[in-house]
């Protein structure tokens, strides 16, 4: 279980590097199509392995190999003209190990609950988690945009409209999509995992809320690396914990472990929101004393 838990981490750090290459050409079309396709590949793994019974090494996998796949085909788009360039590039080895292990723990709240979650009810919530993830993976199709319009960006006024708006898409494609799917959670699961499973259906909604939090968790998250306010980390740390520690003491029934998740998410997503506006005032303290220093 752990090698795969190594592989779906190590993707996790490597996907979003490929697909920043694309956003820094402005192929902003592209990447989109790429993060439909992984959406629609994950959807399909995720089904398999749940009609295998929750398979573990599967729905971890379902996580990694789309993100595999998609980095794959990236790669050919990437190539540069040939063209030398005269300045000499340097690579911040301390911003790029932080970087990674920012990665490496904002994976963690939608892959470790896969594995501490309760054998006997592994593929009921599996599918509750496959189902949430597709609100997940809708609304952060919106962050690329945000990212090639942030990295030409360098007043924090336009940096804040730029997130907001963002955020804005971000949630209402979040609560749309879970509108959606509790409208029609009957015949969704229908179609997916199959009618075993229509005992699910009133937790998808909740669960899709909670994948709209993570989303903008996520988003946010990207944010602080891009402008290397990387003491986000700490809050990453304390969330994994938080989360195994819950796993630990509330496993017995699948909706202690849906308000495990509920409190993982909604906990990590108010957290982030108050880094969020920490950052912002010291960014603009620092703003105001150079405006100081100007005049």
């Amino acid at each position: 279980v752990f090698i795969y838990l190594a592989v779906v981490l190590f993707l996790a750090f490597i996907s979003p590097i490929a697909k920043g290459l694309l956003l820094g050409v402005e192929k902003i079309v592209t990447v989109n199509i790429l993060l439909f396709a992984e959406t629609i590949l994950k959807l399909i793994m995720g089904i398999v392995a749940i009609k295998m019974s929750g398979s573990i090494p599967l729905l971890i996998l379902a996580n990694g190999i789309p993100a595999l796949l998609t980095t794959l085909f990236i790669i050919p788009l990437t190539k540069l003209n040939g063209e030398k360039s005269e300045k000499k590039i340097t690579v911040n080895y301390k911003d790029l190990i932080l970087t990674t292990v920012s990665f490496l723990l904002l994976s963690a709240p939608y892959t470790l609950d896969l594995i501490l979650v309760n054998t006997s009810f592994r593929s009921e919530y599996s599918a509750v988690s496959l189902l949430g993830k597709l609100v997940y993976f809708a609304a952060i199709t919106i962050a690329a945009v945000m990212f090639a319009r942030l990295s030409n960006q360098r007043d924090v006024q336009a940096e804040k409209k730029t997130l907001f708006i963002s955020l804005a898409g971000t949630v209402g494609i979040g609560i749309a999509v879970t509108f959606g799917l509790y409208i029609f959670k009957d015949l969704v699961i229908n179609m997916t995992i199959g009618s075993q499973y229509l005992a699910i259906a009133p937790y998808i909604a909740l669960f899709g809320l909670c994948m709209t939090g993570y989303a903008v968790v996520f988003m946010l998250a990207n944010y602080f690396i891009s402008i290397s306010s990387f003491k986000y980390i700490f809050i990453l740390v304390f969330m994994v914990a938080l989360q195994i520690y819950l796993f630990i003491t509330n496993n017995n029934e699948l909706m202690q472990v849906l308000n495990n998740q509920i409190i993982v998410y909604s906990t990590l997503t108010v957290l982030t929101l108050v880094y969020l506006f920490i950052t912002f005032k010291k960014r603009n303290h620092g703003e105001e004393n150079q405006i100081r220093e100007n005049n």
